[in-house]
């Protein structure tokens, strides 16, 4: 899962907080270009509409992205860098660093901090986006991430630079790029697996969730990380019950999203769900004690 540090606790809840919908409001929406060699990519840009607005949540507007999946290819990843436009001028520059000072209430030391930083924004989004749905509640972060954005004067600087697309292929998942000042594609020579659940015993210590994608980590034979994409809270809640029959009963502890037990042969289960992009995390590990 990947993670942004803020500049402090202000910023996180800020970010934390919102829960939107995308509705109607302000809208700018990508309108670039195929290459003349479309034919050859497997996913263009066209058939990835992503739409980014302002919203209203808890009494508060923050910028947002919705994403329709409009391709044949089931989406495990997507992000778009944004740049700050060629005319913007200093003056519009302070505007935006003397805005977001006083809207987090940003500290003088951070705020020296804050104006090093290049005022562009990224919108990314881990969650599984199968052939023909849409999402929203795309977070847009700016400031290198550390704030998630809520001035649509802001955004309105900023150009697409960078599309990071990762699609699941041939049971692989792949990495494509679309630039869009050179309308041009380009693919990462690697892939990556679809399913990286252990396969010795270690991963057969819990049940393996019902996934469309899963990333995990090995620890040598003391435990081992995971996340299981694309799955709900009611998944989340019946993979609980399955980690129970498994053994996973003593020293429990529970609370909405969160479950963590030892089993009898000494190991302990850590399980968190992530609404933000429809993840269980999950951590197997020797228990302390044993």
């Amino acid at each position: 899962m990947k993670k942004k540090i803020l500049l402090g606790v202000v910023l996180m809840v800020s970010c934390l907080s919102v829960l939107v919908g995308c509705g109607k409001g302000n809208t700018t929406k990508n309108k670039n270009n195929e290459t003349k060699n479309e034919s050859k990519e497997k996913i263009t840009i066209d058939k990835l509409i992503y739409d980014v607005k302002s919203e209203v949540s808890d009494g508060e507007r923050y910028v947002m992205m919705s994403l329709t999946n409009n391709s044949k290819y089931t989406l495990t990843d997507f992000k778009v860098d944004y740049k700050v436009k060629s005319d913007v001028t200093d003056k519009q520059k302070n505007e935006i660093y003397n805005k977001a000072i006083k809207e987090f209430e940003v500290s003088a030391d951070d705020a020296k901090e804050l104006k090093k930083m290049d005022i562009s924004m990224f919108a990314e989004t881990e969650k599984i986006v199968e052939p023909g749905e849409t999402i929203n509640k795309i977070n847009c972060y700016s400031f290198e991430g550390y704030y998630c954005m809520k001035d649509m004067e802001h955004f309105k600087l900023l150009e697409p630079d960078i599309v990071t697309i990762k699609y699941i292929d041939d049971g692989k998942i792949n990495t494509m790029y679309y630039d869009c000042s050179n309308k041009s594609y380009s693919y990462e020579s690697e892939t990556e697996p679809v399913d990286e659940w252990p396969k010795g015993e270690l991963g057969k210590k819990i049940p393996k969730p019902d996934a469309k994608h899963i990333t995990s980590n090995e620890d040598d034979d003391m435990g081992f990380t995971f996340d299981a994409y694309g799955l709900t809270i009611d998944d989340f809640n019946q993979y609980v019950e399955q980690c129970k029959e498994s053994g996973y009963t003593e020293n429990e502890d529970s609370h909405d999203g969160f479950y963590t037990a030892d089993s009898k042969d000494g190991y302990n289960v850590r399980l968190t769900y992530y609404d933000d992009n429809d993840v269980i995390g999950g951590t197997v590990e020797k228990s302390e004690e044993k």
